[in-house]
């Protein structure tokens, strides 16, 4: 049987790549999947035109709340603060589409109310305006029918 024999300087790269690929493993910033998936529907909310119109405040206060668990996670904080700030997160992200929501239908309940309200001035108007053309009209003269017919 053949022995084989690494010389230490073949070893030497190799040792070098893996403490490289080990070191840069240990000191990358935690994630869990509840931080991934605040992560996610806070992306998709900043993508959203109703959101970032209709609810800009909340939106910006769950940037806020996403910042600080992005933090933890950069600090390698426990995955139990991580998940804890991550869930703040996504609650305010949810919170920030439902004012959305809330503020788009009140919006287009206010359209709403102005079209019916043109509707109904538009309709008065014609109103107003047939019974002023009937008044114009000139009267019909009562005739005499007895003085017809002598």
């Amino acid at each position: 049987m053949k022995k084989i024999s690494f010389s230490p300087a073949c070893l030497t790269p190799v040792l070098l790549a893996i403490a490289a690929l080990t070191s840069a493993c240990s000191s990358g910033p935690t994630t869990t999947s509840l931080l991934d998936q605040s992560r996610s529907d806070y992306r998709m909310a900043q993508a959203n035109p109703t959101v970032t119109k209709y609810a800009p405040m909340e939106l910006n206060q769950a940037g806020l709340a996403m910042e600080q668990a992005n933090v933890a996670a950069n600090r390698n904080d426990s995955l139990d603060k991580i998940d804890q700030l991550a869930y703040v997160a996504r609650q305010k992200v949810a919170l920030a589409q439902e004012v959305a929501r809330k503020n788009m239908s009140d919006a287009d309940a206010a359209t709403a109310g102005r079209e019916r309200d043109l509707v109904q001035l538009e309709q008065r108007t014609l109103e107003a305006n047939k019974a002023k053309a009937a008044q114009s009209w000139p009267k019909p003269v009562p005739i005499n029918h007895r003085l017809l017919h002598k």
